[in-house]
């Protein structure tokens, strides 16, 4: 769906399009909260900017569909998948190694990366199209591998270079066909202790600086938690460890 909504923009626009156009285009209202959120999906996914009224297709996007080597766009494509934290956390989990059986791989992403038991299955779903969509899984004779090189670097739309820090880890992209189809739903950041709840539709309407500010600090947070999480023995209830 992001890849779509980010073609639009390219090969309509040339690269820029007013959120009214894009709409039109795409057969939806601009005030309507699908629009709003195919949008934020392909900001996700690192494809499209926001200025003002209008959207632009990212250096990703152009690397994607305007390649000038069969590199450069594999290169597209893997920073735009890697650019949904719980993705890039998955990949650095398996990397070298072939993805485990279904089962297996819900049970790791709801026990060492705390997705939701209900929303698990999409998750997993989520995970494996999207890594086809974006050409990064391969199927061997041993098994299924998520083929990514060993760093990627978020693009710097106003420098038009790559700072040198690496994407945030998080709980994953919220915005999918699902969830633009029915309307907003609510993110959650969760602790032990308390839980901030708000939109994907407050979200949608903060500027391109605001929201990477906001995505950066929700893939920080989460990476820190499982990290503690992963480092500490589980207990038995007496203070002894397993």
């Amino acid at each position: 769906m992001a890849l779509q909504v980010a073609r639009q923009v390219e090969e309509s626009g040339g690269g820029t399009l007013t959120e009214e156009t894009l709409a039109v285009n795409l057969g939806l209202s601009k005030t309507s909260s699908g629009f709003r959120l195919k949008c934020l999906a392909s900001r996700h996914f690192g494809l499209l900017i926001k200025h003002g009224s209008s959207v632009s297709t990212t250096a990703v996007a152009k690397a994607i569909f305007k390649p000038t080597s069969d590199e450069e766009a594999l290169r597209g494509y893997q920073q735009s998948f890697l650019s949904i934290p719980l993705f890039q956390a998955v990949a650095e989990r398996y990397r070298g190694q072939r993805l485990p059986d279904s089962q297996t791989l819900r049970n790791v992403l709801e026990r060492e990366f705390l997705v939701e038991p209900k929303r698990v299955q999409q998750a997993e779903r989520m995970l494996l199209d999207s890594a086809r969509d974006t050409l990064l899984l391969q199927h061997r004779n041993d098994g299924t591998y998520l083929t990514v090189s060993e760093r990627t670097s978020w693009v710097d739309e106003e420098a038009g270079t790559y700072p040198d820090y690496e994407l945030p880890w998080g709980l994953g992209s919220p915005a999918s066909p699902e969830i633009a189809d029915r309307g907003p739903r609510p993110l959650s950041v969760a602790t032990a202790v308390n839980t901030f709840t708000f939109s994907l539709d407050e979200v949608a309407q903060l500027s391109h600086e605001d929201f990477e500010q906001v995505w950066r600090a929700v893939g920080i947070l989460v990476k820190a938690r499982g990290a503690r999480l992963r480092s500490t023995p589980e207990s038995n209830g007496d203070g002894s460890s397993a």
